[in-house]
């Protein structure tokens, strides 16, 4: 069986080869006659009246089942492609809450093990961690095992030590590796230069590279043969303009909050999730190997005009006895410079 994702943003906007039937059965009503699964929904829902919400999320239901069988599969194959695609004004599907929904709900950690094979591997957060994982909106217990991602843990460290059941904090973790959030790498550096191939993305041996293995699960729904078409990078906000808040040049922002301990990142994984379109994250060096979080508002030309609207800060964004200044980001949003963490 061949099918064919299509996929733009990280968002799904069509699903052909799987049995659009699989739908309406579920729903009780007599299917409709289309091949992509989000028409049918839309047809269902208008048909028989019903809330276009749960015509969707039955499609989601269908497409994860699709994906648990392909990971299961021992003959699994897939095949990546781009394509010009757009998003109009149908129904989408998250295709990062799809793959974390279905590694949190995995009862036995059967898929978490094919995602996250060996424990004792390293994991570190991706540079857009906060900006992926805060729309989300996990668990506080999520967030504070999340805080422990740092780069110097391994999986099995951070799941024997949480006050959390050790499977599910292995699902968990498994999930955002699966979206590509964070990374495993493994403890030895001569097992480094083998471990990619783990998670790689089978293609013709003259084109042959490393693939994450986010891309690899973005593409699965079924067990044989998957392809993917991809119109825009997998995780960019749709929002073009606060997508581009903080990568379009040197520029200058104003911290409004900023945290190392798991605690503190909490509070800042919060105040994102609620403000998306306001606040943006920024990492920083403490200057120990370890990483802390800037919460940032704002892009301004130079310091001067980051400095002039501090007092207009809204004050939901501020954290009590936190002095709010302007820092520099340099070009690509990377860190700003570590003599300016002081805080």
């Amino acid at each position: 069986m061949d099918v064919v994702l299509g996929l733009v943003d990280g968002k799904v906007v069509s699903i052909r080869g799987l049995d659009s039937t699989a739908v309406s059965s579920a729903l009780g009503v007599a299917p409709s006659g289309h091949d992509d699964l989000l028409k049918e929904a839309v047809a269902l829902a208008d048909r028989h009246r019903l809330p276009q919400a749960q015509a969707v999320g039955t499609v989601k239901e269908v497409l994860q089942t699709a994906m648990a069988e392909w990971l299961v599969a021992t003959d699994r194959d897939a095949e990546v492609r781009t394509a010009e695609r757009s998003i109009d004004d149908e129904p989408t599907i998250s295709m990062t809450h799809a793959l974390v929904e279905l590694l949190l709900s995995d009862p036995d950690g059967t898929l978490a093990a094919v995602v996250l094979p060996d424990l004792d591997v390293i994991l570190d957060r991706n540079e857009d961690f906060l900006e992926l994982y805060a729309p989300l909106r996990l668990s506080e217990d999520a967030d504070l095992i999340a805080a422990k991602i740092s780069g110097q843990r391994t999986a099995r460290e951070i799941s024997s030590r949480s006050h959390s059941g050790t499977d599910d904090v292995v699902n968990l973790l498994a999930a955002l590796v699966a979206t590509g959030m964070i990374k495993p790498r493994p403890k030895e550096a001569t097992a480094a230069r083998s471990e990619p191939a783990r998670y790689a993305l089978p293609e013709p041996e003259a084109q042959r590279r490393t693939v994450p293995i986010w891309w690899l699960l973005a593409a699965l729904a079924a067990f044989l043969v998957i392809m993917v078409l991809f119109a825009a990078w997998w995780n960019r906000p749709a929002d073009e303009e606060a997508a581009t808040a903080l990568v379009d040049g040197p520029e200058w922002t104003v911290v409004v909050d900023m945290g190392c301990e798991p605690q503190e990142l909490q509070r800042i994984l919060k105040k994102a999730g609620e403000h998306p379109d306001a606040l943006k994250t920024v990492m920083a060096d403490a200057g120990d190997g370890s990483r802390c979080w800037r919460l940032v508002w704002g892009k301004f030309a130079d310091r001067a005009a980051a400095e002039a609207v501090i007092s207009e800060i809204p004050g939901k964004f501020l954290m009590d006895g936190f002095e709010p200044h302007a820092i520099e980001v340099p070009a690509g949003g990377s860190d700003p410079a570590p003599a300016e963490v002081e805080d």
